[in-house]
């Protein structure tokens, strides 16, 4: 009722036999403010800089140190400034120093001023990759050092592909990965610096919808216009507000990390033109410690140093007569790997596609039992030949990944679980190795240290529930997509 209701007031507002016009810009005005308020409703969660009955005490993040490229390009082909195209086609029309746009001021960075940096730049395609600058694939971290209720980026997307992770940094150490951009390539072309808006010539687009205003192609469930301009060739280009939407404003936020997942080979360059945040008020505090369901902090990342050690559950391939078997067993097969003379080298129980699973790199990979998980699993994996185990790899999955990114276009929340490892000493007992809360391919790869002795199976047992019962749709269910085990070389 409610929501025929909402959609019946929001219909008559946005649309009615009187003007305004789908070719005007008020009726742009107000089917973007009805798309935010939707947003709002759907997902739970007010934008702070929307809010009429807060005083906005705005704050505007310093990028000097984070920067690592200009905005400006220009010589063309020198290998640095904004696409390296030269001065005919950067972003320098842009307005730099502290801006208003729409409600968000911001502060753009002069290159000039800040020895030829003004934008973080980051992208992760192949190092041989044409046409394309050498960008880093992950940033310097963006200090924040205070208590804020949202941050809203000023940012644009290069390019087709995956965007980058964003992992929030809390007093104590304790991180907080999050979503603010669409997954999905063909959703996300509105996001494109250079789409066409041709905003100037509306009042020539038809007076019905299917005359399609072209500022409606820029119309998006994740973030809004911030600006729209030009090259000086003339050519369109915009850049986006994407607000992101605290849930612990009662910690201090320290600083915000930006990076490619190594596995995440991508046409995506990822602009970020700058961060301002609204300080946080009692009522944020409130609206989130009131019972509302939080998305869950986990504790930092800590690598292990791989010198002198190899992968053990790589090479070889499945046997034919275990796929034959696989085929006819379905989910009880136990595949085995086997080596150039077919003695096996490992067997992995709970997992269909092992072929998938384990590699002797981070390539993308998953394994479909664990990749749509909605109750506990288990994945167990056996060596022919046991091993001292040093460290384990394991990598969450991704939001939205491959064929499941048309369904979570517009998707904030990303996929966790908590990830439980036991090892079998040879000849011996099962004994508890580590635990893993609150884990995503959006983190980057977690790493636990081996249980200190030779083993001979190594038992990984999965568990979404603690954040699935109110928080996942159909589309977004979690679950891993590499394992790997390393020892002695």
């Amino acid at each position: 009722m409610c929501g025929n209701l909402l959609l019946q007031t929001e219909t008559e507002y946005v649309w009615s036999p009187r003007n305004p016009m789908p070719n005007s810009m008020e009726f742009v005005r107000r089917i973007y403010n009805v798309t935010v308020r939707l947003n709002e409703i759907v997902n739970n969660r007010p934008f702070p800089s929307w809010q009429d009955h807060r005083e906005k005490k705005w704050f505007k993040v310093d990028l000097r140190n984070a920067a690592n490229w200009s905005h400006i390009d220009e010589v063309p082909a020198d290998g640095k400034g904004w696409l390296d195209w030269g001065s005919n086609y950067d972003m320098r029309l842009l307005p730099m120093g502290d801006v208003q746009l729409e409600e968000v001021p911001c502060r753009i960075l002069d290159p000039a001023k800040n020895d030829g940096r003004s934008i973080v730049f980051i992208a992760n395609y192949p190092a041989d990759a044409k046409l394309a600058p050498a960008l880093p694939s992950a940033a310097r971290d963006i200090p924040i050092g205070r208590n804020a209720a949202s941050l809203c980026f000023l940012k644009a997307r290069v390019g087709e592909g995956t965007p980058p992770s964003f992992v929030a940094v809390y007093e104590g150490g304790r991180e907080l990965t999050f979503n603010i951009d669409v997954r999905n390539e063909e959703v996300a072309r509105a996001y494109i610096w250079s789409r066409p808006h041709d905003y100037e010539n509306m009042a020539s687009y038809g007076r019905n919808m299917g005359d399609a205003n072209p500022l409606l192609r820029h119309l998006s469930w994740l973030s809004r216009p911030g600006w729209f301009g030009y090259t000086t060739s003339g050519d369109e280009c915009s850049v986006r507000i994407h607000e992101w939407v605290n849930p612990y404003p009662e910690l201090r936020l320290e600083r915000v990390r930006i990076f490619f997942h190594p596995a995440q080979y991508s046409g995506e360059r990822e602009a970020i033109f700058a961060v301002s945040g609204l300080e946080a008020e009692p009522q944020d505090v409130k609206r989130w410690t009131d019972g509302r369901r939080r998305p869950p902090l986990r504790e930092p990342i800590r690598e292990i140093d791989l010198e002198g050690l190899r992968p053990l559950i790589s090479g070889g391939k499945v046997s034919r007569e275990e796929l034959k078997s696989r085929r006819k067993m379905g989910k009880t097969a136990l595949p085995e790997y086997v080596d150039e003379k077919g003695e096996w080298m490992f067997r992995a129980r709970g997992v269909r596609e092992p072929g998938r699973v384990f590699s002797d790199d981070i390539k993308p990979c998953w394994f479909p039992p664990l990749y749509r998980a909605t109750t506990r699993r288990r994945l167990e994996i056996e060596l022919r030949k046991p091993a001292d185990v040093r460290a384990i790899r394991v990598r969450g999955r991704f939001i939205a990944y491959k064929e499941d990114g048309n369904m979570a276009a517009g998707e904030y929340r990303v996929p966790y679980l908590d990830c439980k490892v036991s090892a079998h000493k040879a000849g011996g007992n099962w004994m508890e190795v580590g635990e893993l809360k609150a884990i995503c391919g959006e983190d980057g790869d977690h790493w636990l240290a081996g249980p200190g002795t030779v083993v001979d199976r190594v038992r990984i047992d999965v568990d979404p529930m603690p954040y699935h019962e109110s928080y996942y749709g159909r589309y977004n269910l979690p679950g891993l997509c590499y394992v790997q085990l390393y020892g002695p070389e």
